[in-house]
């Protein structure tokens, strides 16, 4: 089995665990309750110190930790992307993916005058995968290359270095480099800044990127209890006999993150992710002002009353306590939210659409039989494989939906 295929072998088996555990909405206390004692991690034993200084962690509060501390975190050390790490993107499945984004992107530039100097940022970039196909059909297509300076933002050390090589050709290419912000140039003399936070690009006329990103972003549960709102906390798990080290509870009275909730939220579970509000804040002011449109690319709902927090580890779903530090967490996005934070601001919207009704829209299916009359037997099976992927309902043709933001109100392409 060549390793493209089984790539996707890969992925799909996650995705159709994915929807059986969301179908299934286990309760908070009830995952794996019956697994053996986990491993217990340096970052369980640093948590653990926490929590007996300071109290319980907030949901928020430990998927930080396990995803972004400096030391441990899940991203900022490793290669967790693709076959051999612990869940697989589109644009690592299919070359494709990313050309219709880049054609998408293209159309916008040619819409709004085709400005000659603008910024293109990318939110968490992974390896780089999505932006390089984009590049290439950028290059492909001209003017604009020349007209952009690309902008990622990346926490990670360990991913930046990743993209470096895809992207850079050679590291003499460094143009200057600051504390968190460094510049180098592609083959083809595109520059490319690294940020460590949205807030330190630069203003102007913007195209803003964002595929699997805001599901990492932590958030804070909340759960109604005979009519009250108490927050969902992390505190260390005392019983012998539990399959983890920690646990989740109850937070016993208001805590500052209860200021949050809205008071017109129904249901009896809550999931809130602040920083997402701030960066579309971020997003949509910049487009109101400068001009420019945003893209946002994720799994979610319409609404946040489940809980969906849940790990990837060897594109398998496990506890989000299992060893945390070793595991990729993640939620469901409230596409609902990002609407609502768009249009306060005066962006308008167009969307949340399933990813196969964009992907159709956008001319794949003209693409795929492009890229067949020059494929090989073996390649045949794997651009097949891969499109069923990205399209099939039960994969992530239904799964992943696409936000646009736009600057003005016509309808883009793919919605």
């Amino acid at each position: 089995m060549n390793s493209t295929l089984r790539r996707v072998l890969y992925f799909k088996k996650s995705c159709n665990l994915l929807n059986r555990f969301i179908r299934i909405g286990r309760q908070i206390q009830g995952l794996h309750a019956r697994a053996p004692k986990s491993k217990e991690t340096e970052l369980v034993k640093q948590l653990k110190a926490k929590i007996k200084l300071s109290g319980p962690l907030t949901v928020a509060e430990y998927m930080q930790e396990v995803l972004s501390n400096p030391l441990m975190g899940y991203y900022m050390n490793n290669d967790v992307f693709g076959a051999q790490g612990d869940f697989i993107t589109s644009p690592e499945i299919s070359q494709i993916f990313g050309e219709l984004i880049g054609i998408w992107f293209y159309e916008r530039w040619l819409h709004y005058g085709s400005p000659k100097d603008f910024k293109f940022v990318e939110f968490g970039p992974g390896r780089g995968t999505l932006i390089a196909d984009i590049l290439r059909v950028f290059t492909k297509l001209g003017k604009i290359s020349n007209a952009l300076h690309l902008h990622l933002v990346e926490i990670s050390p360990a991913m930046r270095e990743i993209q470096k090589k895809l992207l850079c050709t050679d590291s003499r290419y460094n143009i200057e480099k600051t504390t968190d912000d460094e510049t180098l140039q592609t083959k083809d003399g595109i520059r490319i800044t690294w940020h460590r936070n949205i807030l330190d690009v630069p203003k102007g006329f913007t195209f803003y990127l964002a595929h699997e990103f805001f599901d990492a972003l932590p958030i804070h549960q909340f759960q109604k209890t005979k009519n009250r709102w108490r927050e969902v906390m992390v505190d260390i798990d005392k019983d012998i006999n539990g399959p983890h080290h920690l646990k989740f509870c109850l937070a016993p009275s208001n805590t500052l993150a209860t200021v949050l909730i809205p008071k017109d939220t129904k249901g009896d579970f809550l999931e809130i992710r602040p920083q997402a509000q701030i960066i579309v804040e971020n997003m949509a002011e910049t487009i109101q002002r400068h001009g420019g449109c945003s893209l946002i690319i994720d799994y979610g709902d319409l609404k946040c009353d489940r809980n969906t927090l849940r790990a990837f580890k060897n594109h398998q779903i496990s506890n989000p306590l299992l060893e945390p530090g070793n595991s990729d967490l993640t939620s469901n996005v409230d596409f609902l939210q990002l609407e609502k934070e768009f249009s306060q601001n005066g962006v308008t919207t167009f969307g949340p659409t399933a990813q196969r009704y964009f992907l159709t829209a956008m001319g794949i299916d003209v693409r795929k039989q492009v890229l067949l009359k020059k494929a090989s037997v073996e390649q045949t099976k794997n651009i097949e494989s891969s499109y069923k992927m990205l399209m099939n309902d039960n994969d992530m043709g239904n799964c992943f939906k696409f936000l646009a933001a736009i600057h003005g109100n016509k309808i883009p392409p793919g919605f």
